[in-house]
C-alpha cells in the first residue's frame, strides 16, 4: 500500500483508515470512501490529541487537491512532489441548529461517553456459558424471571436496546445439554435478524439455527436438515418468520409439541406484532392460532412463550395480552430506559433536491459506519446508486427484496467493517448488533415514533454518543401521516360474511374458514392481495375478542399403496394448498355476524387503533419540530399504567441532546432504570424431606460457631445442592461467599440465584437459604425471621434477638433449630 504516515502503535482510527486505503488501492473502495476515512481520522486525532494534519499520496488513483477540497477536507497543501498535506476542519452547516459546543460532528468524532453500564453480578449457572457478569439489574431480572416461569405461562420482557435481551433466549436452550434437548422457537420479524443471531451462536452451537428463504437447493438442504434436527430434539434452538412457523415448519413443530420437544415459544421485537400484524404480514398475529394448538396437543408438558422487545405501547401490550395471554399467567418484566446515546437533529428540505443537495453533504462529513433509512425500497434502490455513483463503493444496500445468501454477506461485510454505509429499509437493523454505529439518516418520515425510535437505536449500542439526523420534505410527512391502512367495518363484515358462508364445522365450537373466498361486494377477485384482507378481518376480530384464532395439522402424505407416487405427491400437493387456504376460528359471541355488534365491539378497536397511529405520528411530529425534549415525547409513549392484570411501565428519561435541550442549555444526560421485582407469584413448595424439617412452620434454623468457620465447611456446597433439590433455589449471603458458591455450582444443572440482602419482592418464588452473619442490621434481621415464605437460615450462635439484645437469639426461637453440623449428618451430608 501507498506509505500513510502512521504511528507504529496505531489506533483503532488508523486502522480502520488503513483498511479503507488498502481496498482503495484494490479498486473495492471509493474516493468517497477514502475521503471520508481521512477526515474522520483528522477528527477524531484533531479532538484527542490536537494533531492538526496528515500526509497523503498527492500520485493517482490517490485525490487530487481539488478532491480533497471537494470531500470535506478544508485545507489541503502541497508539502513535496510525492505528498499532500491535509487538514479537516469542524462542519458548521448553516440549515442545523448547531449552537456553540452543541455541534453534530464533535461528540461523535470525541467518542463522548453518553451510558455508563453498571453491571449486576451473575448466577452460578451464568458461568456454564461464559458470562461473568449481567448487563444490568433488569437483563438479571428478566433472565431468572425466564427461568422460573411456570408451565403455560407468557412473560413480557422489555429491555432497553443493548440490554440482554437475546440472552432471554438464548440461555434455556445454552443449559440445555442433554442427549435429547427441547427447543426453543425464536420467531423473529426479520431475515437479517435471524441470521445476525444464527452467526452469534455459531460458537457454541455449530449446525444451522436459522430457517429462512428455500428459493435455492442449499437453503433447501438447511432448511430439511432443521427440520430433521426439530423431529430429533437436536435443534435446541431456531429463528424463523412468523410465516415460515404456519407454513413449512408446521409439521415438525406439531411433532415436537405432541412429543414434549418444544420448551419455549420466544417473539422477538414484539412490539412488531400489532403494527406488523394490522397492516400486512399478519402472520404476525396468527402465530397466536397455531401456538393456541400447539399448547393443546403438548397438554402433559406446556411449553412457555416469552416476548422480548426494547419498547413497546399500551395499545401494543394490550393486543399482546390479548393473543398470547391464555393459559396464562400473564407477567411483565420491565426495566425501560431511553437511550442516552443518539443527539436528535432534524432538517426541513422545501424540496427534494434541497434535501438530495443536504443528503450528500452530511455524508462527506460525518463519520462512519452511518445508517440511511429510507420507507421505500425504490428510493433505497435509487440512494444507493447515487451513493456508489458518487464514490461510496463501501456502500451496501439491504430491503425486503435482497437475497438470503446476499443478505448474509451484507451482515459478514458490516460486521468486518468492509462496509461503512447500509443503505435500508425497515428490513435493517431489528436486532442486528454492530456497536459502533456512528450516524443513522432518515431520508424521510417515518410513519410513527415508535418505528423511528426503534431505528435511531441502531447507533451508539457501545455507550458512545451516536447521532440521529432526519432530512424531510412536505411530501414525506404526508406520506407518513396517510401510511396507516386499516379494513372499514363495512367491507371487513363483508368479508367475514363471506368467510362465514363457506366455512366447516369441525366440533368443540371450532370452524375452518376458507381465506381465499371473495366477498360479495366484489366476487371476482382471486389474489393474494385478497387473501391478505380476509386474515386482516379475522385478527382484528380476534383483537377484539369475537372470535379467537386457532389451528390444525398439516396434513399428512397418503401413502396408499394402491396409488402411484405422481398421484400421492398431487394429493398431498391439493392438500397442503386447502390447509394454507384455511384457518381454523372459534366464534366467542353467538351474534358474530350482527352489525351491532361490529359497530360496538370491532367498530371502538378499529378507531382506538388509528388514533393511538395519529397520537404516535402526532409525537414523531413534536420531535422533527423540537419545541420540548425529545425524551418526554418518547417517555409518554412507551409510559403504560397498571391494571387490574398486569404491572406498569415506568420509562427513565435519557437524552444525548436535542432542539430543546440545545436551545436551554441542557447538556446530554442519562437515568438508570429502576431495578423491577421479581415476575412471579410467591410458589416456594418445597420437598417432602426439607417439609418434615419445617414441621408446622415454614422456617428452620441452624447455628454455627461462625463465619470463617463457615467459609471452610466443604460440606456448604454439597448442602446447597441438597436443598436445590428440596426447592431452596434463592441464597441470601454476603458477597464474600458469592464466589465460592458460583464456582461451586458451575457446572450445577438447577439454576441458583444469589443475592446481597434479603429483599423479598426480588427473590424468586421458590424457598430461600438465607446465611446470616453478626453484622446483619438489627431492621434486617427481623425481616428475615417475620417473613412469610419459605426459608432456612444458617446463622452463628452469637447473633443476638434483635428484640432482646441480651439474650441469644438461639435461645429464643420458636421455631426448630440444629446445630449446623448435626443437620448435616441427620441428612446424610
Amino acid at each position: 500500500m501507498t506509505s500513510v504516515n502512521f504511528s507504529e502503535d496505531r489506533s483503532r482510527h488508523e486502522r480502520r483508515f488503513a483498511s479503507v486505503a488498502h481496498a482503495f488501492e484494490q479498486g473495492r473502495a471509493g474516493k468517497g470512501d477514502l475521503m471520508a476515512a481521512m477526515r474522520h481520522l483528522l477528527r477524531w486525532e484533531s479532538e484527542r490529541s490536537g494533531r492538526p494534519n496528515r500526509l497523503v499520496p498527492s500520485s493517482r488513483p490517490w485525490p487530487s487537491v481539488e478532491e480533497w477540497l471537494e470531500g470535506g477536507l478544508c485545507d489541503v497543501f502541497d508539502y513535496d512532489e510525492a505528498q499532500l498535506q491535509v487538514h479537516a476542519a469542524p462542519w458548521h452547516p448553516d440549515w442545523l441548529d448547531q449552537v456553540g459546543e452543541f455541534t453534530i460532528e464533535g461528540p461523535l468524532v470525541r467518542e463522548d461517553v453518553r451510558r455508563h453500564i453498571s453491571c449486576a453480578e451473575t448466577d452460578p449457572f451464568l458461568g456454564q456459558v461464559g458470562f461473568r457478569s449481567y448487563r444490568s439489574l433488569g437483563q438479571r431480572e428478566a433472565v431468572r424471571s425466564v427461568l422460573t416461569s411456570p408451565a403455560g405461562s407468557t412473560l413480557t420482557v422489555l429491555l432497553p436496546t443493548g440490554g440482554g435481551k437475546s440472552l432471554c433466549a438464548h440461555l434455556p436452550a445454552l443449559l440445555d445439554e442433554g442427549a435429547v434437548a427441547s427447543l426453543v422457537l425464536t420467531i423473529v420479524p426479520t431475515v437479517a435478524l435471524a441470521l445476525d443471531q444464527q452467526e452469534r451462536l455459531k460458537p457454541i452451537i455449530p449446525h444451522p439455527t436459522a430457517y429462512v428463504g428455500g428459493s435455492t437447493q442449499e437453503e433447501r438442504e438447511i432448511n430439511r436438515s432443521i427440520r430433521g434436527r426439530i423431529r430429533e430434539g437436536r435443534q435446541r434452538i431456531l429463528f424463523t418468520s412468523p410465516e415460515s412457523v404456519l407454513q413449512s415448519l408446521a409439521s415438525s413443530l406439531y411433532y415436537a409439541a405432541e412429543r414434549g420437544l418444544l420448551k419455549l415459544f420466544v417473539i422477538d421485537e414484539a412490539h412488531m406484532v400489532e403494527h406488523w400484524g394490522d397492516e400486512f404480514r399478519s402472520a404476525f398475529q396468527e402465530i397466536t392460532a397455531i401456538r393456541a394448538d400447539l399448547l393443546r396437543r403438548a397438554s402433559d408438558k406446556p411449553f412457555r412463550t416469552l416476548l422480548l422487545t426494547a419498547t413497546l405501547t399500551e395499545g401494543a401490550l394490550d393486543s399482546l395480552q390479548t393473543l398470547f395471554g391464555e393459559p396464562g399467567p400473564f407477567a411483565l418484566v420491565s426495566a425501560v430506559q431511553l437511550r442516552p446515546e443518539p443527539a436528535f437533529w432534524t432538517s426541513y428540505c422545501p424540496s427534494d433536491e434541497v434535501k438530495h443537495a443536504r443528503l450528500l453533504e452530511s455524508l462527506k462529513y460525518l463519520p462512519r459506519p452511518l445508517i440511511l433509512y429510507t420507507t421505500l425500497v425504490s428510493d433505497a434502490k435509487r440512494w444507493y446508486a447515487l451513493l456508489r455513483a458518487c464514490g461510496y463503493l463501501r456502500t451496501g444496500l439491504m430491503t425486503g427484496e435482497t437475497g438470503r445468501n446476499e443478505r448474509l454477506d451484507l451482515l459478514a461485510r458490516w460486521r468486518t467493517d468492509e462496509l461503512d454505509v447500509m443503505v435500508a429499509t425497515s428490513a435493517f437493523g431489528l436486532g442486528v448488533d454492530k456497536n459502533d454505529v456512528r450516524v443513522v439518516i432518515h431520508a424521510c418520515v417515518p410513519e410513527n415514533l415508535d418505528r423511528y425510535y426503534q431505528e435511531v437505536g441502531r447507533g451508539g449500542r457501545d455507550g458512545l454518543a451516536s447521532a440521529s439526523l432526519v432530512l424531510y420534505t412536505a411530501a414525506d410527512l404526508k406520506w407518513a401521516k396517510n401510511a396507516r391502512k386499516l379494513i372499514s367495518i363495512e367491507l371487513g363484515q363483508e368479508r367475514w360474511k363471506a368467510m362465514v358462508l363457506n366455512w366447516k364445522p369441525l366440533g368443540d365450537g371450532r370452524y375452518r374458514v376458507p381465506v381465499d373466498v371473495a366477498p360479495a361486494y366484489n366476487p371476482n377477485v382471486q389474489s393474494d392481495y385478497n387473501v391478505d384482507w380476509n386474515l386482516r378481518t379475522l385478527t382484528l376480530m380476534a383483537r377484539a375478542k369475537v372470535i379467537a384464532l386457532d389451528s390444525e395439522a398439516p396434513p399428512t402424505v397418503n401413502a396408499d399403496p394402491e396409488m402411484s407416487e405422481s398421484q400421492i405427491a398431487t394429493n398431498y400437493a391439493d392438500a397442503l394448498r386447502a390447509y394454507r387456504n384455511h384457518r381454523i376460528v372459534r366464534p366467542l359471541i353467538d351474534d358474530h355476524q350482527s352489525e351491532e355488534l361490529w359497530s360496538t365491539r370491532v367498530g371502538p378497536l378499529r378507531d382506538e387503533t388509528y388514533a393511538a397511529a395519529g397520537r404516535s405520528f402526532q409525537l414523531m411530529r413534536a420531535v422533527l419540530h423540537g419545541k420540548r425534549d425529545v425524551a418526554e415525547d418518547i417517555a409518554e409513549l412507551y409510559r403504560i399504567p397498571a391494571n387490574g392484570t398486569r404491572r406498569g411501565v415506568n420509562v427513565a428519561e435519557s437524552c444525548g441532546g436535542c432542539r430543546a435541550c440545545r436551545e436551554n442549555g441542557i447538556t446530554p444526560y442519562e437515568t438508570d432504570a429502576p431495578a423491577p421485582w421479581s415476575a412471579w407469584k410467591v410458589r416456594d413448595e418445597v420437598g417432602e424431606a426439607l417439609a418434615s424439617e419445617f414441621g408446622a412452620q415454614t422456617v428452620l434454623a441452624l447455628f454455627h460457631t461462625g463465619f470463617e468457620e463457615l467459609r471452610k465447611e466443604r460440606r456448604l456446597g454439597q448442602f446447597i445442592e441438597w436443598l436445590s433439590y428440596q426447592g431452596v433455589r434463592n441464597i441470601v449471603c454476603p458477597p464474600a461467599l458469592h464466589e465460592p458458591i458460583r464456582h461451586r455450582l458451575l457446572r450445577f444443572a438447577t439454576p441458583i440465584f444469589l443475592f446481597e440482602r434479603y429483599e423479598p419482592l426480588y427473590l424468586q418464588p421458590f424457598g430461600t437459604l438465607v446465611i446470616i452473619t453478626d453484622r446483619l442490621q438489627t431492621e434486617d434481621l427481623r425481616e428475615v425471621l417475620h417473613a412469610q415464605r419459605n426459608r432456612v437460615l444458617l446463622l452463628p450462635d452469637s447473633v443476638r434477638d434483635p428484640d432482646a439484645p441480651h439474650r441469644r437469639l438461639q435461645d429464643v426461637l420458636s421455631y426448630r433449630t440444629y446445630v449446623f453440623d448435626d443437620f448435616l449428618t441427620r441428612i446424610g451430608i
